[in-house]
């Protein structure tokens, strides 16, 4: 084997409806649709249907594309990352009670193909379970440093067994709030790289998924509010026995004394939040930590009027290809403001006015609200380059007339089919 250029196999997950945010997928191959709901009935069954299209944007490069299909497990781990364990490994597993009709195909330029699943639910299952079809493209790609790409697709099953209904439930089984490495009065960690945190972890203790939100509190010794900032988390969506890691950072100066932290979560319930409140002090040493971040931070832009989701954007996409990117941005503030949206590129890089538009690029977003985003990237037929990067730039003017700005990373990986 040539040292200089080893091969590595990594398969990359390109999307999953209701799992991944980000939509992008291999040119000229689609799955629809992304996600399903199913209710079925205990002891009876139901049935799905998947659909693969083999696109054609370039009739030049138009060839039959093979495809495997199989199951798969749906795995989120409490800082949000996604996996697909082995088919029937998981507690709330459906994939063992799924058959396919097929698990290969050959799909000609132009044309989709049918998949149909069959869903037969036992006797005794109640509640919500998932599931997932992956669609592995038999093609590959490389990059220059010798690389190997397999790319996948994959479909997410929720499926509801009906019958009898269940409560979603919650708690906090964590808070806290985790600051630099001290030795003495000196920091050893630079703030910078990493400030202070409020770490929640949420545990769905029922089998009902929901959609976490929450805020942190402090007050000071006379019960004022001081500090008040949303949780956020990398997936907001928590399977039933799921925990979930929520973090917000503390970046305002804070004198020496006695506070209370106070934090809510929502849950989607009718009935109640999950609630933690407890003590805690700031001392001189914690107070120079919250001093030297303020003074860090001061007179640059502040991202924490606006939160986007997905925090940052990959795409793998091959020369002349289209590609619509959702981003959904948030205005975390308690009052209304005017909004910018924009792409710019790095030094040296290709004009992005060439490659993206943003609809829309200008909104207005009221207090607490939400508004997605189109980004529309068009890579010219031209391209060489492996890699190219790019970022959306965020910007709000607040009341006063400062501006807020946020920026979303975003790179863009260029397979030409070797």
């Amino acid at each position: 084997m040539n040292t200089d250029k080893q091969r590595l196999a990594i398969a990359v997950i390109l999307v999953v409806t209701g799992l991944c945010t980000v939509r992008a997928a291999r040119a000229g191959v689609a799955v629809a649709p992304l996600r399903q709901e199913i209710s079925v009935a205990p002891g009876r069954t139901e049935r799905f249907r998947i659909t693969i299209t083999n696109r054609v944007r370039d009739r030049a490069r138009a060839r039959p594309e093979r495809v495997h299909i199989q199951l798969a497990d749906v795995a989120v781990s409490e800082t949000g990352h996604l996996s697909f364990p082995e088919p029937g490994s998981m507690p709330r597993s459906a994939s063992n009670w799924i058959t396919l009709n097929s698990t290969e195909l050959l799909i000609r330029p132009g044309e989709s193909e049918i998949i149909e699943g069959t869903i037969a639910a036992p006797h005794h299952a109640a509640g919500e379970y998932y599931s997932a079809v992956l669609v592995t493209l038999g093609s590959q790609g490389e990059t220059e440093g010798g690389v190997t790409l397999t790319y996948r697709i994959a479909s997410g099953l929720f499926v509801t067994v009906t019958g009898r209904s269940f409560p979603r439930r919650a708690k906090i089984t964590r808070c806290e709030i985790v600051w630099p490495q001290l030795d003495g009065e000196k920091i050893v960690q630079p703030v910078h790289s990493r400030p202070p945190e409020v770490v929640v972890a949420l545990e769905n203790t029922g089998q009902a998924r929901f959609r976490a939100t929450g805020r942190v509190r402090i007050l000071d010794e006379n019960s004022r509010t001081v500090f008040l900032t949303p949780l956020r988390s990398n997936r907001s969506r928590v399977f039933g026995g799921d925990s979930r890691i929520f973090r917000t950072s503390l970046d305002k100066p804070l004198p020496t004394g006695q506070y209370q932290l106070h934090v809510e979560m929502d849950y989607e319930s009718h009935w109640g939040k999950a609630r933690h409140r407890e003590a805690f002090e700031i001392t001189p040493e914690l107070a120079l930590i919250l001093e030297q971040v303020a003074a860090e931070s001061h007179g640059r832009p502040d991202g924490d009027l606006l939160r986007a989701t997905p925090e940052s954007l990959r795409c793998v996409v091959m020369p002349g290809a289209f590609r619509s990117i959702g981003v959904v941005v948030k205005n975390t503030s308690e009052y209304t403001v005017p909004v910018s949206a924009a792409i710019t590129g790095q030094d040296e890089g290709p004009a992005p006015e060439k490659w993206w538009s943003v609809e829309p690029g200008t909104f207005e977003l009221t207090a607490g609200s939400r508004r997605s985003l189109v980004l529309l990237l068009r890579v010219p037929t031209d391209i060489n380059r492996e890699e190219q990067g790019f970022s959306l730039v965020l910007r709000a003017m607040q009341p006063d007339g400062t501006v807020s700005e946020l920026r979303v990373p975003i790179n863009v990986a260029i397979w030409a089919g070797r």
